[in-house]
């Protein structure tokens, strides 16, 4: 059971962290909807944007969202590993049928911040996603460090990384704007408080980073229905 209170709670925190970042919220932003409604994260992205006044335009078969990229030019996207898997595949393949492409995408990616030759070899990339994108968010599940680098890459745009449950009402970590480093998930949010618990029976110990995952805090849900 999740309650106002807990969802204010999130976008609240969401708010605070935007403000020390000096990140502002512009009615000129936009955003592309097309995970189900019914989805927490979708939900609290489109309750942050409403609250801003930012413009959001709504994809009702996400199969299509691609098509609706080009014509919405999306400023924030809000994705999923699940898809970003799908187009890294895809591109990748097409990669693999040409040495010379093959090699001008290692060299690309061996970089670890965009460049001018970037720009140039990843320019097809971002005109899918519209070609306005200044930040990408991911979330739901892990996303693996190759497919990550990637599309920061390739798009030349943050790519925040955030981790959290139902239970949290989504809220638990995010990585920061000016984190390029992959394998984390980044600090928690500002809503919550976090503490790893030894577990019982295991070598799971606290002090080796390890142990169960415990979070407090006003975004924390009422219990089970």
């Amino acid at each position: 059971m999740l309650s106002h209170t807990n969802i204010l709670a999130v976008v609240k925190g969401n708010i605070d962290r935007r403000e020390r970042a000096n990140i502002a919220a512009e009615t000129t932003n936009r955003h592309c909807s097309f995970l189900p409604m019914a989805h927490l994260y979708e939900r609290l992205v489109l309750l942050s944007n409403f609250l801003h006044g930012t413009q959001v335009a709504f994809c009702p078969i996400p199969e299509k969202i691609f098509e609706y990229y080009p014509l919405v030019k999306p400023t924030n996207i809000c994705m999923v590993p699940r898809v970003l898997n799908k187009i890294y595949d895809t591109i990748m393949a097409e990669v693999g049928k040409s040495k010379i492409k093959r090699f001008l995408i290692s060299q690309a990616l061996h970089n670890e911040q965009p460049t001018l030759f970037t720009r140039l070899i990843f320019r097809k990339i971002r005109k899918l996603f519209g070609g306005e994108v200044f930040v990408m968010v991911t979330g739901s599940a892990p996303i693996t460090p190759e497919v990550l680098h990637f599309f920061r890459i390739a798009l030349d745009v943050p790519v925040i990384e955030g981790y959290g449950q139902t239970e949290s009402t989504v809220a638990g970590t995010s990585t920061h704007l000016i984190d390029t480093s992959c394998g984390t998930v980044g600090s928690p949010v500002p809503s919550v408080e976090i503490k790893l618990i030894d577990v019982p029976g295991t070598n799971y110990r606290s002090n080796n980073n390890q142990g169960e995952i415990c979070m407090r805090g006003p975004s924390i849900f009422k219990g089970t229905f």
